[in-house]
């Protein structure tokens, strides 16, 4: 597998260390791409947010079946039924939203130092987390894996920043 980041629009702090992390996690090449944030019909003025699913079906095209490629965007994103969510995956593509993974979100930080290393976390779990379904994996039920569902960013902070066993042996992962 090769996997491919596309950065869509504005910068993402620790983007390189998200390239490395990734590399080490699924022990694949990583490549990056840098695009400008397309205008898109999947925007919702009503909601000021992007349709996650139309959005994905956007940027996506032109992936093979052995690349997996992962659009991290600023953008807030929903798919019904739920307000929003973190990222979706389809196929060999996926999009990310660091929207509500950066704690600015939620209201003012005291520790920006903290903050960006929450973020940096926060991004690579979600980003490693659509990864796993582009390989094939569901949810799982150990809260402590990244396949875990992330309802809420409580739930992104709670799972642990690798796959449990059983999800590693069914990537072939050791």
């Amino acid at each position: 597998m090769h996997i491919t980041l596309v950065l869509a629009g504005r910068t993402v702090p620790g983007f390189t260390g998200l390239v490395d992390s990734l590399s080490r996690a699924f022990r694949a090449p990583v490549s990056t791409a840098f695009i400008d944030f397309p205008f898109t019909r999947s925007f919702r003025k009503s909601r000021g947010q992007y349709d996650a699913e139309m959005l994905l079906a956007e940027l996506s095209g032109g992936a093979g079946p052995d690349d997996a490629v992962v659009f991290i965007i600023r953008e807030d994103i929903f798919a019904k039924p739920v307000d929003y969510v973190f990222g979706i995956a389809k196929g060999s593509c996926a999009v990310v939203s660091t929207a509500r993974l950066d704690p600015r979100f939620y209201g003012p930080v005291d520790d920006l130092q903290a903050a960006g290393a929450l973020f940096k976390e926060r991004v690579l779990k979600e980003a490693m987390h659509e990864l796993g379904h582009i390989r094939g994996l569901q949810h799982c039920d150990d809260k402590t894996c990244i396949m875990a569902p992330s309802d809420s960013v409580a739930a992104v902070d709670i799972k642990g920043a690798e796959f449990c066993g059983m999800c590693r042996s069914a990537l072939n992962l050791g």
